[in-house]
């Protein structure tokens, strides 16, 4: 009887003894992961994104219009999607997100991705006939999008603006003017306890107009202004086009940073993209 008992006393202590190992293992690696977590560069912060269909992914930036200054804010129609959901493109998943992969590897919290699909700083590139474009029209950067990169009552550390696809596809290099010509006395005006804003006649008083009212909204936050990529594809004659604008919209980007104070984000430098300057892709 008494070895019956010590040998399931010896059981339960072997069990208990291996029970507080795994459990001991996982306090360890939850401790490490922790540790790890806090030595990331980002720990702590949130971002918000301010993108074209780049930025987008079913159920994280859904399709609802703005219709004007006084409504509740939606977010864009999404480009990206799982397979199954009314979306354009089903070959990624969120962890394929550039954003989401961003703040896996920093460790910040993505706060708000208020991003649509076709939707530009100035123009929203899709047919004139199309049923949504009322909905594009609202969606363009320079309206009421710079007044929603906040969530539950928190706003963003750094702020993301990744747009100019739909310019570099569909603006003319004429329309886009320049910072240094702007005249900023009558395109912003202060009014009572805000700011109003005559309506842009180019892209760099646009950008201009989405940049201020980002940067009153959201002080304290640092932005980034991404420079875009030319889309693959096409003839080459549409290519050098294509590049003409691209190139137009970068410099744009570079005056726009430098006049409020942002951060620029060169990615034709950073994937090597028209190295030798003689405009192919």
């Amino acid at each position: 009887m008494k070895s019956s008992i010590s040998k399931i006393m010896k059981t339960i202590l072997a069990i208990m003894i291996s029970i507080s190992c795994v459990t001991a293992n996982k306090v360890a690696v939850m401790r490490a992961e922790e540790t790890e977590q806090q030595t990331k560069p980002l720990s702590g912060r949130t971002i918000s994104i301010l993108g074209d269909s780049i930025s987008t992914y079913f159920g994280v930036s859904d399709a609802e219009p703005i219709t004007d200054e006084g409504v509740e804010h939606r977010i864009g129609e999404p480009y990206y999607g799982p397979v199954g959901e009314d979306v354009h493109c089903t070959d990624y998943q969120l962890e394929d997100m550039w954003w989401y992969q961003a703040a896996e590897e920093t460790g910040a919290e993505i706060l708000m991705v208020n991003s649509g699909n076709s939707t530009g700083v100035y123009i929203a590139n899709y047919p004139a006939d199309a049923d949504w474009d009322a909905y594009l029209k609202d969606m363009r950067g320079y309206l009421t999008r710079p007044n929603h990169l906040g969530k539950d009552g928190k706003s963003p550390d750094i702020i993301a603006l990744y747009l100019g696809s739909a310019e570099a596809g569909g603006l003319a290099v004429s329309n886009y003017g320049s910072v240094s010509d702007v005249n900023f006395d009558e395109l912003i005006t202060k009014s009572g306890d805000g700011y109003s804003y005559n309506e842009p006649t180019n892209l760099a008083e646009a950008y201009c107009i989405m940049m201020h009212k980002i940067k009153t909204n959201y002080p304290q936050a640092e932005i980034y202004c991404f420079k875009v990529i030319p889309n693959s594809g096409g003839t080459a004659a549409t290519g050098t086009t294509r590049m003409e604008r691209v190139n137009a919209f970068n410099k744009l980007v570079d005056e726009v940073s430098a006049y409020f104070h942002a951060i620029t984000v060169d990615l034709p430098a950073e994937f090597n993209i028209d190295s030798n300057g003689d405009g192919t892709i």
